[in-house]
């Protein structure tokens, strides 16, 4: 068994995390006029580390979709900019000034933390920056019980001594928070058809596990090890999981069962397990017989919400060997599809089936094979955060969130964030909205919030 520990220091980061308040609330008023300050911005640099989240007022990800702020229930606004750092530790963030102080309407601009026994900047206060220009900043977060916020402010002095707030910087401090994540590539040593046609690169999988998780100040140690289990029942290569009843399993208990079996009580923090398989696919079993050219209705326990089937289409839902299938929903409430097009003859007890991703199965999270490590890492993070891990983060409808709905990433993005902001969940796998109350990333993955 391999264990690899990726630090903080050791790995080159793209994501990250900030928060910023709204800068139209935020002005100067001069002769009884007010003034908006958008020529203020905070913004990320090369050394910003743990997680930035900024999305602009204009961002097409955001415009027109005020559902995903909430302002009547939280002070976010849609340019609000987040930043979190680990308690007792430090981060950087620039804050870029476009125009002179006396064009902005004030004498000079200084830099302060509204809660010094949180959060200091450059290790002093008040602190001096200049207007057309960019400054870098370090703050540093006091060693903290839990998790506690504070703000970093651009304020101007005008002409008669007042200080006014122009910008706001809004600091998530967490305690870091430690993870195991047990990764075991899985093949049977009976079926040839079950062998690994692709094996992540160990040292690169931790790096982008880490990247992503470090937006919420979370650290995973992954263990590595490939493991011989007695599960491909029937040979074909794939782990087949019965949707209408995966406790009775035969095929994921034999490895829920071996699994188990491997990992011993630990008190170094979370232990999180990982299977990866060659292929994977959720079964039902049609139990009558099915003539060619008819349509057929299934009363069927649909995986895991109501909403599952909602947005699959020809190219994903298969029957028998292969056939692709349309599935039209009937109702949602009573677990009721309706397959049409149907172009052969099936008898008794044929399967309904579609490819597996990844999916939390029988108490530990399966994925399949990629041709990328990096795809394998998104997929495995976005799975394990459905999980208690979490505590059951939704997925969302925005591209190049980890939690995309299309988990395995037809959005091939160059950095894949979690957000602080309130972000609105949909069914999982859809693009639909499931109507609960929006949720925090952040915050589900540090384990604070929760429904």
């Amino acid at each position: 068994m391999k264990i690899l520990k990726i630090l903080f220091a050791a790995i080159s980061v793209t994501l990250f995390a900030v928060s910023c308040g709204d800068d139209v609330n935020e002005s100067v008023k001069t002769n009884n006029t007010t003034r908006e300050f958008r020529e203020i911005e905070f913004s990320k640099n090369q050394d910003t580390w743990y997680g930035f989240d900024k999305v602009a007022l204009d961002d097409p990800l955001y415009s027109g979709r005020s559902n995903l702020d909430q302002p009547a229930r939280n002070p976010d606004t849609r340019d609000s900019v987040y930043i979190s750092v680990a308690s007792g530790g430090t981060n950087t963030v620039d804050v870029v000034i476009n125009g002179t102080a006396t064009a902005l309407g004030v004498e000079s601009f200084y830099v302060k933390s509204t809660n010094t026994d949180v959060v200091n900047v450059n290790q002093e206060n008040n602190f001096p920056v200049q207007g057309n220009a960019t400054t870098t900043i370090t703050f540093t977060a006091a060693n903290v019980s839990g998790h506690r916020r504070a703000q970093i402010k651009v304020m101007g002095v005008s002409a008669s001594g007042e200080d006014v707030s122009l910008r706001t910087l809004n600091v998530e401090v967490f305690v870091k928070k430690g993870v195991r994540i047990h990764y075991y590539k899985v093949y049977d040593s009976r079926s040839p058809r079950s062998n690994l046609s692709f094996k992540p690169t160990e040292l690169v999988l931790a790096a982008y596990t880490n990247e992503m998780l470090r937006q919420a100040v979370v650290d995973a140690t992954l263990w590595f090890e490939e493991f011989d289990i007695p599960y491909d029942n029937n040979g074909n290569g794939v782990l087949d999981a019965w949707m209408d009843g995966v406790e009775a399993n035969a095929e994921v208990a034999a490895l829920r069962d071996a699994i188990n079996s491997r990992i011993t009580p630990t008190s170094s923090g979370n232990i999180e397990t990982v299977v990866h398989v060659e292929n994977a696919r959720g079964v039902w079993t049609i139990t009558n017989p099915i003539t060619r050219g008819t349509n057929v209705t299934l009363n069927i326990n649909l995986y895991n919400s109501t909403g599952t089937l909602r947005n699959w289409d020809t190219t994903t839902i298969f029957i028998g060997e292969g056939e692709p299938v349309k599935i039209i929903p009937n109702s949602f409430n009573n677990n009721s599809i309706r397959i049409e097009r149907i172009n052969n003859n099936y008898p008794a007890n044929t399967l309904l089936w579609f490819p597996i991703a990844g999916v939390n199965v029988g108490g530990f999270n399966a994925l399949t094979t990629y041709t990328n490590t990096e795809t394998i890492s998104r997929v495995m993070v976005h799975e394990l955060s459905h999980g208690p891990f979490a505590n059951w983060m939704d997925d969302v409808n925005e591209v190049g969130n980890v939690m995309n709905y299309q988990a395995s990433g037809k959005n091939n993005f160059p950095t894949f964030i979690f957000r602080m902001r309130p972000m609105q969940g949909t069914f999982t796998g859809t693009r639909d909205s499931n109507g609960k109350n929006p949720q925090r990333q952040w915050l589900r993955l540090q384990n604070i919030e929760r429904d």
